[in-house]
């Protein structure tokens, strides 16, 4: 997998909590053996609390 070109992407689209959150979990140790439901599960509530914050 080219995370690389994943992180890219997300921040392209202006994700950035979900960039955050995927950068965060690539340097986490035994986090590439969570499910990838869980991933998005993560990548999606930071991203989610990324756009509450900017808003106020």
């Amino acid at each position: 997998m080219d995370t690389n070109a994943v992180l890219e992407t997300l921040q392209t689209l202006k994700l950035e909590g979900m960039a955050a959150a995927f950068e965060e979990m690539l340097t986490k140790t035994g986090s590439r053996n969570v499910d990838p439901v869980e991933w998005i599960k993560v990548m999606a509530a930071s991203e989610d609390k990324a756009r509450a914050e900017r808003r106020f």
